[in-house]
């Protein structure tokens, strides 16, 4: 089963915990237990799930929207176009065929790149979201999906300013379990990975970022966090950040791990 945390009123995490074993996006030698999070934010009659895990979860997920979603309406939101975001889109999709999907991407065919047990409903398409635009059409005005800082592919983050949430995708990533029964859901500064960890998990997926003026990138992130830390920080990948007070300085790390230290 996919433990389920609520991490803020009405905003579930969905993680199933594998044991870091060469993953591509994780440095050369690295150890421990990676959550694979999805996230369910639920209204009285909508229910919106960010991303759908990779394959080798799929029965999990399905088991856990089953005991969620109940009678709600669901609207599936996809934060990028790599295989742990999108493998499971086919299943949601044949289990729930009244639903609506969401991403971002431009040119890829969303519904074209999942497997599907049967023949989806005529007229279901991927929508397109834009950045910055509320998603007040699809029934949830509190949540808007932004343009990263940094990204690979067609990626989002996406606020929900009720809850005070940051989905980002994979990005804040590097945080790992040491123990598979660890919390998913840090809430204690000790223990939290430093810059120079954050940097090697970050150049692990974004090896450009060594060699690249990133002036551009800090006066970005600069703006996108100038009014203040979320109270959650909720990526697809590794432990979720949770309360004020961590998730600021969990910011200053990682602006120090991928810009450098930041001017007094």
């Amino acid at each position: 089963m996919s433990r389920i945390a609520e991490i803020a009123p009405g905003v579930l995490a969905l993680s199933d915990i594998e044991p870091v074993a060469g993953r591509s996006w994780r440095p050369v030698g690295a150890t421990g237990f990676e959550p694979f999070n999805k996230y369910v934010c639920l209204g009285d009659e909508k229910a919106l799930l960010i991303d759908t895990g990779p394959l080798a979860h799929r029965d999990q997920l399905m088991s856990a929207l089953e005991g969620i979603i109940g009678s709600r309406h669901l609207t599936v939101m996809i934060s990028r176009s790599e295989p742990d975001a999108i493998t499971n889109v086919g299943a949601v999709v044949d289990r729930y065929p009244d639903l609506r999907v969401l991403g971002i991407m431009k040119n890829l065919p969303l519904l074209g790149l999942v497997e599907m047990q049967r023949k989806p409903r005529e007229g279901l398409v991927a929508e397109r979201m834009i950045f910055g635009r509320p998603l007040s059409d699809f029934g949830f005005p509190q949540i808007t999906p932004h343009e990263p800082v940094i990204k690979t592919l067609s990626t989002i983050w996406i606020a929900h300013a009720q809850a005070n949430v940051l989905f980002t995708s994979d990005s804040f990533s590097a945080d790992l379990l040491t123990n598979p029964d660890d919390p998913v859901v840090r809430t204690q500064l000790d223990g939290r990975p430093r810059p120079e960890m954050i940097r090697a998990h970050a150049l692990a997926k974004w090896d450009w970022l060594e060699h690249a003026w990133t002036d551009g990138h800090a006066r970005a992130w600069d703006r996108f966090f100038r009014d203040g830390a979320p109270a959650v920080l909720a990526p697809g990948l590794g432990r979720i950040q949770s309360g004020e007070g961590l998730t600021k300085l969990v910011l200053k790390d990682y602006r120090e791990a991928l810009f450098g230290a930041q001017a007094a």
